[in-house]
């Protein structure tokens, strides 16, 4: 009996990972209002911040990634991070 609980268990939660959650239109506008400000800070940093904000945190790259990528030394690219 354990094992079928289990697997009825398991089964259920594989749907619901799989079923993105769709949101209420309240959720859809302030998820694009907060894309719209990112944006906008975004646009005032310098070209190299925004490098580095980029490889880090949207391409989810390691900061020893990004320092060889940008060319510079680690501690600079956690300067520019912070």
């Amino acid at each position: 009996m354990s094992g079928i609980a289990r697997f009825k268990a398991i089964s259920r939660c594989r749907r619901r990972s799989e079923a993105p959650p769709e949101d209420d239109p309240a959720a859809s506008i302030e998820k694009r209002e907060r894309t719209d400000i990112l944006q906008k800070c975004l646009a005032t940093l310098t070209p190299i911040h925004r490098d580095v904000i980029a490889l880090i945190y949207y391409q989810r790259r390691k900061i020893e990634e990004g320092a060889q990528l940008t060319g510079k030394p680690v501690s600079t690219v956690k300067t520019r991070l912070h």
